[in-house]
């Protein structure tokens, strides 16, 4: 998994980071990732292996599971 950078809370999606089909069947490309983190957290969770560092992997994949269906963050 790719490391992002935030200065001072001033991330910006970078250029290229949206791909075609993405863009035109959203729910497609999102959804499979996004209930993939919520399922896996979930698992964490229940065997208390849901740290910080789980919470941040979490949260990092479903932004770049925003950025490749279109979301400018």
């Amino acid at each position: 998994m790719k490391q992002i950078t935030d200065v001072q809370g001033a991330y910006t999606t970078p250029p290229g980071r949206t791909y075609g089909l993405g863009r035109l069947l959203p729910s497609i490309f999102y959804y499979p990732q996004f209930l993939y983190y919520v399922f896996w957290s979930s698992h964490l969770a229940k065997q208390g292996r849901y740290g910080p560092e789980e919470w941040w992997r979490s949260s990092l994949g479903s932004m770049l599971a925003l950025e490749t269906v279109g979301v400018q963050i």
